[in-house]
C-alpha cells in the first residue's frame, strides 16, 4: 500500500468515526430528553394512587 492510499484510507476512516460520534451525541441528547419528559410525567402522578386495592365479588 502506498503513502497517497494509506492517507485517503485514514481520512475516510476519520470522517466515518466523526460521524458516527455525531450520531451518538444525538442519540444520547434525545433519550436525555425522553427521560427527562418521563420523569415530568411520574412525579405528576398522585402518589396515593394504587395504595388501596377495592375488590367486590
Amino acid at each position: 500500500m502506498d503513502i497517497s492510499a494509506l492517507s485517503i484510507a485514514m481520512g475516510q476512516n476519520a470522517v466515518k468515526q466523526a460521524f458516527s460520534i455525531g450520531m451518538l451525541s444525538k442519540a444520547m441528547d434525545s433519550a436525555e430528553g425522553q427521560a427527562a419528559q418521563l420523569i415530568q410525567t411520574m412525579g405528576s402522578l398522585d402518589p396515593n394512587l394504587g395504595q388501596k386495592l377495592d375488590i367486590k365479588v
